[in-house]
């Protein structure tokens, strides 16, 4: 999966509340002094972890949205 376009995660708005990585099934968010980290081998581009950020930090590209909605 590292060739696909992986989720973008805005560092400058997110708020480490955590969601994400409650919510992510592939366990591949963590959470850092740094910030949110994103496991490109373990993500699945589900989508839950865009879902579920209450500031919109998290955004799977439409390339992802659409490829998995052709499937």
């Amino acid at each position: 999966m590292g060739s696909q376009i992986m989720p973008e995660i805005d560092q400058t708005i997110c708020v480490q509340c955590g969601n994400c990585i409650a919510q992510c099934p592939s366990q591949a968010l963590s959470l850092d002094q740094d910030g949110i980290h994103l496991d490109e081998v373990r993500c699945s581009y589900c989508g839950q972890c865009e879902i579920v950020c209450p500031t919109d930090a998290i955004a799977l590209p439409y390339e992802i949205v659409l490829r998995k909605a052709q499937h």
